[in-house]
């Protein structure tokens, strides 16, 4: 009889639990479906600060443009993307990459093709237009990284320019044993470096990421004087996020001081020279605090 009892009490004991498992699997169920039918609604709108901008513009002859175009123009200069302002036909015309960035033999003096990201035809050189190595592979010349180092006794301006341009270029993830390495890994890096002038090492503001110290280069100032002190930040008067792949960045308020350069330049300028501050990604209306 205690034996019945037994086994009795053990098959209440698996009903019951049996009976619970079902009715959490059937809440967890339903709960997934009524939050899937939620989702189905369609994602969270997220409310742009950014004034509407029409694409119906074009981009022909208007690519990489420093000027930025004014809402509601739709823009062609290279943040139009971040911004999601560019003209319609941006990566049709200013995007182009049929055929590559270099010449084959078997493309020199082919037919000049517009829709080529470069050239390798007779006109090339004359347009300004020839793809990288057009010299080398299609007039037998050496490469540059093969010559003597030139010197320059006296500064060369390009058209346009009333003193020689000063060109940075920021390698994220560069670090300074490469430099070791020399030829064999870095070639032109290496070139660069044996015929021009080059520091043994620079000294990173605090804290050591990219925009902090990118931004030093830029302004000449400590983090804590312009403002950008990480990659990722929150500000809680302006109760918004930094980061680098928000819009949030694009807001003038982040970014504190002025160009290096800016107060050397005429006064008659009212804004700082684009080019200094589009290979940040940078407003190119800083506020000048």
């Amino acid at each position: 009889m205690a034996k019945k009892g037994c086994v009795h009490s053990h098959q209440v004991l698996s009903l019951f639990a049996f009976a619970f498992g079902v009715n959490v699997c059937m809440g967890f169920t339903t709960n997934r479906f009524r939050r899937s039918e939620e989702w189905d609604e369609g994602p969270v709108s997220v409310l742009s600060d950014s004034p509407w901008i029409s694409t119906s513009g074009s981009c022909k002859n208007r690519c990489f443009e420093l000027e930025e175009a004014e809402p509601p123009g739709c823009r062609c200069d290279n943040l139009c993307k971040s911004y999601n302002s560019c003209c319609f036909d941006f990566d049709e015309l200013c995007l182009k990459t049929a055929r590559g960035w270099e010449c084959t033999k078997d493309r020199c003096g082919e037919t000049r093709n517009d829709d080529n990201a470069c050239h390798c035809s007779e006109d090339c050189l004359s347009r300004g237009d020839c793809c990288t190595n057009y010299q080398v592979v299609c007039k037998g010349e050496t490469h540059w990284v093969d010559d003597d180092c030139e010197e320059i006794k006296a500064p060369e301006c390009p058209a346009g320019f009333v003193r020689p341009p000063l060109i940075i270029f920021s390698v994220d993830g560069f670090r300074a044993s490469y430099m070791k390495k020399g030829n064999k890994v870095m070639p032109n890096i290496e070139k660069l470096r044996s015929c021009g002038t080059h520091s043994p090492y620079m000294r990173p503001v605090y804290p050591t990421k990219t925009f902090p110290n990118l931004y030093t280069l830029a302004t000449g100032l400590y983090p804590e004087s312009h403002g950008i002190v990480g990659n990722s930040m929150y500000d809680p008067v302006f109760d918004a996020s930094f980061s680098l792949r928000g819009r949030e960045k694009f807001n003038h308020r982040w970014w504190g001081g002025q160009p290096v350069s800016f107060g050397f330049l005429p006064s008659s300028l009212s804004s700082p020279p684009p080019c200094l501050l589009l290979w940040l990604a940078l407003p190119t209306k800083v506020g000048l605090n």
